[in-house]
């Protein structure tokens, strides 16, 4: 059922394309731009994230920052780092003033270290001295205030930066030092300390702080999966990560918004800390994004089969009558073709247009057949009548010329000849005198045979023939009288003129034509006198040749009759009969 199969086939599609194809698109449209939002609000909450960040790490750094400007609030203590600049171990104006301001500073420093949340580790202070060789440390582990010996710390790349930032504080990346602070890791705010009056340079105050508090404000964020939080310097230095990061990462962070590794990617959002010219930076990774949207496209995409299936359900339930309809239209426009015209379309559905094509179809069928079966009389009627003509034409051409050879075998006085011809003819009136016009090919050679036994009396030895019949072709149909008239003008044409002997051989045959498919073969052949086809005139060869042309076309339009002759080759007579299945 090719056609009942095209037609569900085209439903469906017209399905796909209405129903289905917008769904899975819309689904496509829907992931996209759930996506986009997803990504949005990530961006909108890590911004936030990084901006609470950012706003405890600046208190971070505020604090440190008032600690470093101690010196300004406190005289006592910015007057022993006067004293601390003029070498005051080496002359002590008033030991008891020095003492005392030794022990402000201790302990200014000592409490504002201990109360701090910064987890200090250490104050010390680099003078503008001559000498460049001694440093005052106070460490949260060690009582008292040291004198530490670092010469040349003036070309110091740390402290030349704080004279370059003229009292600002400057803060250092995060490092460690081995033996110092038990080798913990912290970072440093320094700044230059000046005089009130004169603005002249006192020494740098460096402030080490542990980074466990900066950590701590990082780390206690919640970050999901393969995110990071950075913070680096004004230079994209990488400061602190919250977890383990790709070397190539770092490479591509400067002005990007998107950077890859590893087979992910990651989305870049900032945060300036405005004072200090460090930066927090969130990667957030987009695997991280599409695993947490991965429930709610699951979620969508089974209710989107499910709604996809309810269609189709829904669509086959509402279809199926119309493709029933359909396919019994296809069957009886199919029987119709075949020429069943009795075939009658049975639709179910009423007052639709598949009911009224059904209803079309069933009175077209019913007025073609009675249009046929009116043409077909009236044609049946005019062709047995051409062909009672025809065959009426055979009887007497055929008495003729057996009465004359009767007369002939009289006159030479073969009278036991003349009887056996007789007796011969009366055989052969007995077939011909059937009122039949369609015989089988056994029962034509038969005739044919009994015909040319009766010549053969006539002329002896110079007539012989030879009838083959293929089984296969025996029970065959074939007009009346079809061959005996070719075999009869293979002896006048073909022998009795010149009075020679001829040779005549009958074949009957199914076989496969390349345009009709399989067909009934009749041949005659002789070897007689032969003559030009084309110098024959029709009237002489009407009752013959184109009487025989004439029935087999009326027996069957597709039929092929080939006559081939040429003088003093013989003449052949090929008739294709398609054989009908």
């Amino acid at each position: 059922m090719k056609l009942k199969k095209s037609f569900r086939l085209n439903l469906y599609l017209l399905f796909t394309v209405s129903i289905i194809f917008p769904i899975f698109l819309i689904f496509g449209i829907f992931t996209w731009y759930y996506n986009q939002q997803t990504v949005l609000q990530d961006r909108r909450h890590v911004s936030n994230i990084l901006t609470s960040m950012s706003k405890n790490i600046e208190i971070s750094f505020n604090e440190l920052e008032h600690i470093s400007f101690t010196p300004y609030l406190y005289k006592d203590v910015l007057g022993c780092m006067t004293y601390m600049k003029n070498g005051y171990l080496e002359n002590r104006p008033d030991f008891l003033e020095v003492n005392r301001l030794e022990e402000v500073y201790n302990l200014t420093f000592t409490k504002l270290m201990y109360s701090s949340s910064n987890h200090i580790l250490g104050i010390g202070f680099y003078p503008m001295s001559k000498q460049d060789s001694f440093v005052y440390q106070l460490d949260h582990n060690t009582a008292g205030l040291q004198t530490l010996s670092q010469p040349g710390y003036f070309s110091d790349a740390l402290f030349l930066s704080a004279r370059k930032a003229g009292g600002n504080p400057l803060y250092t990346p995060f490092h460690t030092q081995p033996g110092k602070y038990n080798s913990k890791e912290y970072f440093s705010i320094v700044r230059m300390i000046k005089d009130f009056d004169s603005q002249k340079e006192i020494g740098v105050l460096r402030i080490d702080a542990s980074t466990e508090s900066l950590k701590n404000v990082i780390d206690r964020v919640d970050i999901p999966g393969k995110s990071r939080v950075l913070l680096v310097d004004d230079l994209e230095h990488l400061i602190y990560s919250s977890g383990d990061i790709d070397p190539a990462i770092l490479t591509q962070l400067s002005n990007r918004d998107t950077v890859s590794a590893n087979g992910d990617s990651y989305l870049v959002t900032r945060e300036k800390i405005p004072r200090f010219g460090w930066s927090l930076i969130y990667l957030s990774s987009k695997k991280d994004i599409l695993i947490s949207n991965a429930q709610t496209y699951l979620l969508a995409f089974v209710l989107m089969i499910f709604a996809v299936l309810i269609s189709f359900f829904i669509y086959c339930r509402g279809s199926s009558k119309m493709v029933s309809s359909v396919s019994n239209i296809l069957q009886t426009i199919r029987k119709i073709q075949t020429g069943d015209l009795s075939a009658k379309s049975t639709v179910k559905e009423t007052n639709t247009e598949l009911a009224l094509i059904s209803d079309a179809l069933n009175e077209m069928a019913r007025q073609l057949n009675d249009h046929i079966i009116r043409e077909y009389k009236a044609v049946i009627s005019q062709r047995n009548a051409e062909y009672i003509a025809l065959q009426s034409q055979i009887n007497p051409h055929f008495l003729y010329n057996t009465l004359n050879g009767f007369i002939a075998l009289n006159r030479m006085g073969e009278r036991d000849t003349l009887e056996k011809a007789i007796l011969q003819l009366t055989h052969l009136f007995r077939y011909t005198c059937k009122n039949e016009s369609i015989s089988t090919v056994g029962q034509e050679l038969d005739f044919v045979s009994r015909y040319l036994e009766l010549q053969k009396l006539r002329f002896e030895d110079r007539l012989n023939f030879r009838i083959s019949i293929q089984p296969e072709a025996e029970e065959l149909e074939i007009p009346k009288l079809l061959i005996q008239p070719i075999v009869e003008n293979c002896i006048v044409h073909g022998m009795e003129p010149q009075d020679d002997p001829i040779h005549i051989e009958i074949s009957a045959e199914t076989c496969t034509d390349a345009l009709s498919g399989k067909c009934l073969r009749l041949v005659v052949k002789d070897d007689g006198l032969g003559f030009d086809p084309g110098s024959v005139k029709p009237a002489s060869s009407r009752v013959g040749l184109e009487n025989i042309r004439d029935r087999v076309e009326l027996f069957n339009p597709h039929a092929c009759f080939v006559l081939e002759s040429a003088p003093g080759r013989g003449t052949q007579c090929v008739i294709l009969f398609p054989i009908q299945k």
